[in-house]
């Protein structure tokens, strides 16, 4: 039986496939800072700090395939790909599927495809995403099998960025329409759809190492997804939100909230009842005419996408089951 190692395993995306590996013929190790208390059958939760080798590598015994969906600030970022790539010899038959970002790109435009140059003057998001995509591209040309995937934004259930906050600022009439403002295609790819990806990229044969944009086809506009979803949960009517108060949302609402987070944070006070902060970029992106280039992923990996009402109802049913829609502004 083959042995999965999932780094980051109790994230958002994490833990959907180690859900979905559980029903694959696969033995899951399941690693994290704060494992999982659950019992699986196939499933073995630890407690890891991914950027520590001396760690890392005494849990690499036997193990087939590494998932590095492993999230944070860019210095866990780089840290945990630097202690993978460290750890793993290019010549072993250890494959690593590595979750990029469609954030290394940058502020391109147009139709993108994976042979677009990673971006070098981007927020630290992009830059961290970019370093770790470059140490594995240094290892594929030793001989390692890795795969690398770029999702776009990776909406569903359990999605804290891309549904949950979402729906918070329609249901606060902070969002709607916003115009021109909204006009950016949003790369949205469904979390199964990655972890379909992921799995596809896990079972190819020996030897195997590519690099594939996600994102559902055909594309989406923020504004199309926006009004959809506020619909959808009963955020109505839908505001056309002017470009002022985007802005004033942006640079002052938000930019205060931030640093109100902050003064809280440090007081060991809660600030889950705090507005959502909508920084400016955010803005940037719902406006960036962006759009992946999925084609390869499909015809590779045989991806087959959910589709854009399937995926608003998934989130609108899950968020009002769950009473998702309380914080609001």
């Amino acid at each position: 039986m083959k042995k999965v190692l999932v780094l980051g395993a109790t994230g958002f995306l994490g833990r959907h496939v180690v859900s979905q590996l559980q029903q694959e013929d696969v033995l899951v190790v399941a690693a994290s800072r704060h494992p999982s208390k659950q019992q699986e059958s196939k499933v073995q939760n630890i407690a890891l700090d991914c950027s520590d080798e001396s760690a890392l590598r005494s849990v690499m015994t036997d193990v087939d395939c590494v998932i590095n969906c492993v999230a944070g600030d860019a210095q866990t970022l780089v840290a945990a790909t630097q202690a993978l790539v460290n750890v793993i010899n290019p010549l072993s038959s250890i494959r690593v599927v590595h979750i990029s970002s469609m954030a290394v790109y940058g502020a391109v435009t147009g139709l993108i495809s994976e042979d677009t140059p990673l971006a070098t003057d981007a927020g630290w998001y992009a830059q961290a995403k970019s370093e770790t995509e470059k140490m594995w591209i240094d290892h594929r040309a030793k001989g390692g099998q890795v795969v690398i995937l770029r999702p776009g934004c990776i909406y569903g259930i359990d999605s804290e960025q891309w549904v949950t906050r979402i729906a918070r600022l329609l249901s606060a009439g902070r969002i709607g329409d916003l115009g021109v403002l909204g006009d950016g295609f949003t790369n949205l790819v469904h979390v199964s759809d990655v972890v379909q990806a992921i799995i596809a990229s896990m079972n190819k044969p020996d030897s195997f190492s590519d690099t594939f944009n996600l994102a559902a086809q055909p594309a989406t506009r923020w504004n199309e997804y926006f009004i959809s979803l506020a619909v959808a949960i009963g955020a109505t009517p839908v505001r056309r939100v002017s470009k002022r108060q985007l802005m004033l949302d942006a640079k002052l609402l938000s930019v205060g909230l931030k640093v109100l987070e902050l003064i809280l944070r440090k007081l060991k006070i809660k600030t889950s009842k705090l507005p959502e902060i909508m920084p400016p970029s955010l803005l940037r992106l719902w406006q960036q005419d962006i759009r992946l280039d999925a084609s390869k992923a499909e015809k590779v990996l045989d991806i087959k996408w959910v589709t854009f009402d399937d995926g608003i109802k998934n989130c609108a049913d899950w968020l009002i089951s769950h009473h998702k829609l309380i914080k609001t502004a």
